[in-house]
């Protein structure tokens, strides 16, 4: 930690205002730059989290009406969110590449950076060459009028996989760090550290979701301003936290085959296939029905906000979800959980 001075050396005290601002602690002493950092450190990881949730928060109720107003078929409307999703399939590549190919000996904090770099310019470029406006009708009949300028579907596609590509490359960094650091965790205490970052994760759903569907449907440059957000964002939060983020040197550095084969090794555990497998059954069974949004304007003539407020219902369930999980069912058989999941989701 930095150094701390009393009050019989005052000379110390100026030498040290003239290198770092003097920060008072809660117990009311002097917190020096290294104890900045220190903190700084420590919030970088939940920071990351967060800013994924607030990226999904803000983009999914813009993805879920928007195309609507470029008069969008039921597939691309489909597509559109799922174009967002699809590098989430990547995460097993980005993590063999960042564990084979360190850059400057650092392997998790250059790569969260130029994440969330990608995800930042990706938006940028929709924001200032392209019009965001929506038609006089603000889209809740498919928008009559097309905006001179407006971005073409194949365009909004293509900017919102690379912004997906982004943060979800930042947050492959970010689950790595953060299993790195739940193997220091006591057992009595095991789970904490992943379930405190995801529920910052889904927190972030929760809040922006509702300030996005507000922003879209009371500014007729309301996606613009939020596209501005999800520019942004990363920008001024995660860029200047990467910096103090440790990522300690690896001793050795295994070839792809060698993690492979350590994963195989995983696998082959019960008790790591088998609950795996309900999952991915689970997720296997969730066929979206692509027209759904559509039937929803046409015959029962939702609005925008509307269909925005079935998403924020489901952001606001999922982050209690997380905390009962948290709570009240962390030490709870996996078998139980599910089973309770399953039922809450049949009714």
């Amino acid at each position: 930690m930095g150094s701390t001075y009393g009050s019989n050396n005052s000379t110390s005290i100026e030498n040290e205002k003239e290198v770092s601002v003097v920060w008072r602690d809660h117990e009311g002493g002097d917190c020096t730059r290294e104890q900045l950092s220190r903190f700084l450190e420590g919030v970088s990881i939940p920071a990351c989290y967060l800013t994924v949730g607030l990226m999904q928060g803000l983009s999914r109720p813009l993805l879920n009406v928007y195309p609507l107003a470029l008069r969008a078929t039921e597939a691309q409307q489909v597509t559109l969110p799922t174009l967002v999703m699809l590098p989430c399939t990547f995460k097993l590549f980005f993590g063999f590449w960042s564990d084979t190919m360190p850059v400057f000996g650092k392997r998790r904090k250059y790569y969260m950076g130029f994440g969330w770099i990608l995800t930042s310019f990706s938006m940028l470029h929709l924001l200032f060459n392209y019009n965001l406006q929506l038609p006089p009708s603000n889209g809740s009949n498919g928008g009559e009028m097309m905006i001179e300028g407006a971005p073409s579907i194949q365009v909004l596609s293509l900017s919102f996989f690379l912004f997906g590509m982004g943060f979800w490359w930042a947050d492959v960094m970010g689950d790595s760090l953060v299993a790195e650091k739940a193997k220091l965790e006591p057992l009595e205490q095991r789970g904490q550290l992943q379930t405190t970052c995801y529920a910052c994760r889904f927190f972030g759903q929760m809040v922006a979701a509702p300030c996005s569907t507000v922003i879209y449907s009371n500014f007729e440059n309301g996606p613009a301003i939020i596209v501005g957000l999800l520019a942004g964002i990363p920008l001024i939060l995660m860029i200047p936290l990467v910096f103090f983020l440790r990522d300690d040197t690896p001793a050795t550095i295994l070839t792809i085959q060698e993690q492979c084969s350590q994963l195989w090794n995983n696998m082959c555990s019960r008790a790591v296939w088998q609950p795996m497998a309900f999952v991915y059954l689970f997720n296997l069974l969730q066929v979206t029905n692509g027209a759904w949004r559509q039937f929803l304007k046409t015959v029962y003539d939702f609005s925008a906000e509307e269909l925005n407020e079935l998403l924020t219902a489901s952001y606001v369930l999922l982050y209690v979800g997380t905390l009962v999980y948290k709570y009240f069912m962390l030490k709870w058989s996996w078998r139980s959980v599910f089973i309770i999941s399953i039922i809450m989701n049949g009714v």
